[in-house]
This record gives structure tokens, sequence and C-alpha cells, in this order.
């Protein structure tokens, strides 16, 4: 009995971890929201997790001035040379 509770737990908190692995990985793939029609299929503490998530990743990105998106552009660059714009000369580095 012991050891088949224990294996029922174990599958539960595998499948609570797939969970929030994809409710996190809907936040990244939405470039800042998950879509309404995910979001109307989260159970209430999933809700819950998501806004919370989004709240702590928008208080790190603001923490650098509200300049920084991190879910924009997550993809690297297919040139490995880039073309760098400098309004005004700063001077040698």
């Amino acid at each position: 009995y012991h050891r088949a509770m224990c294996h029922l737990r174990s599958c539960l908190l595998a499948y609570h971890v797939f969970r929030c692995a994809r409710i996190v990985q809907l936040r990244w793939d939405g470039a800042g929201a998950i879509p309404a029609d995910n979001r109307k299929r989260l159970t209430s503490s999933e809700g819950q997790f998501a806004d919370e998530y989004d709240q702590i990743l928008a208080e790190y990105m603001g923490s650098f001035g509200g300049n920084l998106d991190l879910t924009v552009g997550s993809l690297p660059p297919k040139d490995l040379h880039l073309e760098v714009r400098v309004p005004r000369t700063r001077g040698s580095l």
C-alpha cells in the first residue's frame, strides 16, 4: 500500500512540474502573455502561478530601467557579424 501511494505521489508531482513548465513555455512563446484560449484552460492554482510568474518577470525586467524586454527576439541572429550603429563617437575603447 505504501509503495503504491509513493508511486502515485511521484506521478502527480511529475505531472505538476510538467504543467508548470508548460505554463512558463507558453509565457515565453507568447511574447509576454499566455494566449486567451490557453489561459481559460488553466485551473485556478495554475492561473495564480502564471500571474505570479508574470509579476516576477515584469519586476526583473523593470529593475533594468524598463528598457529590457526579455520576451522579444529570443532567437539568436542568423549572421555571425552584426552591424552596430552609434549615434555619436565616445572615443576609443
